[in-house]
């Protein structure tokens, strides 16, 4: 069976320093927006540090000064490494460990969508049986393919969100998701994913799940 990887975090970086800036990850370029946007600093530091381009990034400091990015590089270009910002190191820049942060956040959310489905999947078998209400009655008032209803009841697919968005308008449910990554010393952190709605918590040590019927 095929398996998705996980999100490397050089790769994560590439893409925020993208978002962050006018849509380029040249390094230059994202030297000159660090005077306007100092948020940049961080995430470019730890880009350039783990694609390979630190020496670039000297070599650019050299010729277009920035004192507060060079004393981040100066002071953790050399030593940083990744278990640092695993373990959400106090003696590190907040900012830094916050792009930790939004990496793990970003790479396990396929997992937790993957459980939300299945929270969802458990509520509808449960809603049916509650309130007596046939597979067909759902297919015809919602227009949903009655095959593909029975196979994802059946565990035979994930399906897509727009299933998920019709269950929710005839059932009128909402499902919530709460949960806690292992991440020591890291700050809560709250933030709310794609419908189905998953409200996403990062902390430590441990997780909850929940999920509810809105009246």
């Amino acid at each position: 069976m095929y398996m998705k990887q996980k999100l490397r975090f050089e790769n994560f970086l590439k893409d925020y320093v993208r978002d962050l800036s006018f849509g380029t990850t040249n390094i230059k370029k994202l030297v000159a927006e660090c005077e306007d946007f100092p948020k940049l600093r961080e995430p470019l530091l730890l880009y350039a540090k783990f694609n390979g381009k630190l020496k670039l990034l000297y070599s650019v400091l050299e010729k277009t000064p920035n004192g507060e990015l060079q004393h981040l590089c100066d002071t953790y270009g050399s030593t940083l490494t990744i278990e640092q910002l695993e373990q959400q190191d106090e003696n590190l820049p907040e900012r830094l460990r916050r792009v930790w942060t939004s990496y793990v956040a970003v790479r396990d959310s396929a997992e937790a969508d993957n459980y939300m489905k299945g929270l969802m999947r458990k509520k509808v078998l449960s809603l049916l049986a509650e309130k007596h209400v046939t597979v067909y009655r759902v297919c015809k008032d919602t227009g949903i393919n009655r095959g593909r209803l029975y196979r994802w009841l059946n565990k035979e697919n994930m399906e897509r969100n727009s299933l998920y968005n019709l269950l929710i308008r005839f059932f009128g449910i909402w499902i919530s998701c709460r949960k806690t990554l292992k991440l020591p010393h890291s700050k809560s952190v709250l933030f709310i994913y794609k419908i189905p709605q998953i409200w996403y918590n990062v902390n430590k040590r441990r997780r909850s799940y929940e999920c509810w019927e809105k009246h």
